[in-house]
Protein backbone atom coordinates (compact mmCIF):
# COMPACT_ATOMS: atom_id res chain seq x y z
CA UNK A 1 0.00 0.00 0.00
CA UNK A 2 1.36 3.09 -1.04
CA UNK A 3 -0.95 5.75 0.88
CA UNK A 4 -2.46 5.75 4.76
CA UNK A 5 -4.46 2.93 5.53
CA UNK A 6 -6.80 5.72 6.75
CA UNK A 7 -8.52 8.85 5.71
CA UNK A 8 -11.13 11.00 7.52
CA UNK A 9 -13.62 12.21 5.61
CA UNK A 10 -15.89 15.12 6.86
CA UNK A 11 -19.32 16.54 5.41
CA UNK A 12 -19.67 20.18 5.99
CA UNK A 13 -21.92 22.38 5.13
CA UNK A 14 -19.42 25.31 3.73
CA UNK A 15 -16.64 23.03 3.22
CA UNK A 16 -14.42 26.19 1.61
CA UNK A 17 -14.54 27.54 4.91
CA UNK A 18 -13.74 24.77 6.50
CA UNK A 19 -10.86 24.50 4.49
CA UNK A 20 -9.79 27.99 4.49
CA UNK A 21 -10.02 27.69 8.58
CA UNK A 22 -7.57 24.41 8.85
CA UNK A 23 -5.17 25.59 5.90
CA UNK A 24 -4.64 28.94 8.57
CA UNK A 25 -4.86 27.27 11.63
CA UNK A 26 -3.10 24.12 10.86
CA UNK A 27 -0.87 25.13 8.00
CA UNK A 28 -2.18 22.20 5.88
CA UNK A 29 -1.88 22.49 2.30
CA UNK A 30 -4.16 21.48 -0.83
CA UNK A 31 -6.60 23.91 -2.11
CA UNK A 32 -10.85 23.85 -1.84
CA UNK A 33 -12.38 21.73 -4.79
CA UNK A 34 -15.98 21.84 -5.61
CA UNK A 35 -16.25 19.13 -7.94
CA UNK A 36 -14.19 16.19 -5.77
CA UNK A 37 -13.50 15.78 -2.06
CA UNK A 38 -11.02 18.67 -0.94
CA UNK A 39 -7.98 16.86 0.33
CA UNK A 40 -5.90 18.87 2.69
CA UNK A 41 -2.48 17.32 3.96
CA UNK A 42 -1.55 17.78 7.81
CA UNK A 43 1.99 17.28 9.00
CA UNK A 44 1.84 13.87 6.32
CA UNK A 45 -1.49 13.29 7.40
CA UNK A 46 -4.39 13.42 5.03
CA UNK A 47 -7.74 14.36 5.74
CA UNK A 48 -10.64 15.11 3.28
CA UNK A 49 -13.69 17.90 3.54
CA UNK A 50 -16.82 17.54 1.28
CA UNK A 51 -20.05 19.99 0.65
CA UNK A 52 -23.00 18.69 2.22
CA UNK A 53 -25.54 17.69 -0.57
CA UNK A 54 -24.58 13.75 -1.09
CA UNK A 55 -24.65 13.32 2.40
CA UNK A 56 -25.52 15.35 5.72
CA UNK A 57 -23.30 17.54 8.05
CA UNK A 58 -21.02 14.86 9.82
CA UNK A 59 -19.31 16.16 13.70
CA UNK A 60 -15.67 14.88 13.86
CA UNK A 61 -13.27 14.67 15.95
CA UNK A 62 -9.55 14.70 15.02
CA UNK A 63 -6.51 14.79 17.35
CA UNK A 64 -4.09 17.08 15.59
CA UNK A 65 -0.54 17.19 16.98
CA UNK A 66 1.14 20.50 16.95
CA UNK A 67 4.99 21.48 17.82
CA UNK A 68 3.36 25.05 19.28
CA UNK A 69 -0.12 25.06 20.87
CA UNK A 70 -0.02 28.35 22.27
CA UNK A 71 0.70 29.48 18.44
CA UNK A 72 -2.09 27.04 17.17
CA UNK A 73 -4.31 28.45 19.53
CA UNK A 74 -3.93 32.27 18.71
CA UNK A 75 -4.11 30.92 14.97
CA UNK A 76 -7.38 29.32 15.55
CA UNK A 77 -8.55 32.78 17.85
CA UNK A 78 -8.10 34.57 14.90
CA UNK A 79 -8.97 32.48 12.03
CA UNK A 80 -12.57 32.72 14.33
CA UNK A 81 -12.69 36.05 14.28
CA UNK A 82 -12.49 36.12 10.19
CA UNK A 83 -15.91 34.37 10.31
CA UNK A 84 -17.62 36.13 12.52
CA UNK A 85 -20.89 36.26 10.66
CA UNK A 86 -20.44 32.16 10.29
CA UNK A 87 -17.71 30.55 11.86
CA UNK A 88 -17.51 27.06 10.88
CA UNK A 89 -18.37 24.65 13.47
CA UNK A 90 -15.41 23.24 15.26
CA UNK A 91 -14.06 22.54 18.74
CA UNK A 92 -10.53 22.90 19.70
CA UNK A 93 -9.76 21.30 22.14
CA UNK A 94 -6.23 21.14 23.84
CA UNK A 95 -5.05 18.32 26.15
CA UNK A 96 -1.37 18.97 27.78
CA UNK A 97 -0.33 16.53 29.80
Amino acid sequence: MDGPAVIPRIFAADAQKLVAFIKRVFDATGDYREDAPTQLTIAGSMIMISDTGVRDATAAFLYVYVPDVDATYKRAVAAARAYSKSPPRCLMAIDVA
